[in-house]
Formats: C-alpha cells, structure tokens, sequence
C-alpha cells in the first residue's frame, strides 16, 4: 500500500489528481466503493473511457472488477493471481489508440539473482515467486495458457533449474514455502470440526 501510495504522489505530481486513481485495501470501505463506482463509470463495460487515465492499485484490482486496461504494469506475483491481472486487459471490445491496439503487461521485480522485491517476497514468498518467473513466457495467449502455465507453477513434483548458488536459494525457499503450508495446515486444525 506504502509503495502504491508513493507511486500515486508522484504520478500525481507529473499528470495531474484528475489523471490518476489510486485504490488499496486501506481506503474505509465506502471511499473504496466510491473509487471503484468511478473506475467502473470510467474503464468499465460501456464506459466514456477518458483519454488518459494511470490506475495505480494493489491486489484489490484482481477482485471482481470489470474494468479494461490497455497497459498493464505490475509486480511480479505468483502465475494465477499474474493471470487474473492480465485478465483486465483489452476486456471489452472498444476501440483503442493505435498504440494500445495490442495488449501488453510489463512485469517488474524479475531478479535472476532470487532477490525480489520485499514486499512481494514477505506477501507471496519467495518460492512462487521464482516459479513464476521461471515458466512465465515472453508472449501469453489468454484463454488457453492460463491453465498450463498456473498448473507448472504449482505442480511440486516439477522443478526448474537455477544457475549455481541460486539453485541452492531456490530449495531453501521451497523448503520454507512447504514449511508454512504445514505450519498453516496445523493451526487450521484447532478450528476444524472433525
């Protein structure tokens, strides 16, 4: 949240407030509904798209939305949730500038070195993370690469291979990633009914 206010102020300061909406899990519920009405009424199905509009927001942009980006940037994330952003690309069938006739996502906090960034390694792990990174191919085609692509990035008995000492920080980040499964798996047994 810290991150996207950040890139807001600045986004703000260089296109103008009118230009850039900014929405996280942080707003009080109705300044959230608020903004995501106005997404709706500006991106969403039959909108009046304004001719240029930057929307900064964090995971709540996933959820349920029916907007349309013409550009997606963003973080580096595990394969599904990657694919449910990308998603809001050229959703609707509207016409786009020349420049936007062809969806593109830019992902950022690519690291070959498994240094990503901190707050998606503490919100996501490392372990997905590098997964993700590793079977994510140059060019997607939606529908049909969602399934395939989700499936090699949770299918555990398949792992990539990693140059020299970053395979070694591959496993360690495994062997955490299935030590908080087990962990999580043990808590929600002091809740389950038998």
């Amino acid at each position: 949240v810290k991150r996207s206010q950040e890139i807001a102020e600045r986004c703000i300061k260089r296109f103008g407030e009118e230009k850039v909406i900014l929405l996280h899990s942080e707003f009080i519920a109705t300044d959230r509904i608020d903004k995501e009405k106005r997404l709706l009424e500006l991106i969403g199905k039959g909108a009046r798209r304004p001719e240029k509009l930057i929307v900064i927001g964090t995971q709540v942009i996933e959820q349920s939305l029916d907007i349309d980006f013409d550009v997606l940037i963003t973080d580096l994330c595990p394969m599904d949730l990657l694919m449910q952003r990308i998603g809001r690309l050229h959703r609707h069938d509207i016409r786009r500038p020349d420049m936007h006739k062809k969806a593109v996502t830019y992902v950022l906090g690519y690291s070959d070195s498994l240094d990503f960034n901190s707050g998606s390694s503490a919100v996501y792990g490392d372990y997905l993370l590098a997964r993700t990174q590793y079977y994510l191919p140059d060019k997607v085609m939606i529908p049909s690469m969602i399934s395939p692509l989700v499936q090699k990035v949770y299918d555990t008995g398949c792992d990539p291979v990693f140059p020299g000492e970053y395979q070694q920080k591959y496993d360690e980040s495994k062997e955490k990633f299935h030590k908080d499964i087990e962990s999580k798996e043990q808590r929600a047994k002091a809740f389950r009914i038998d």
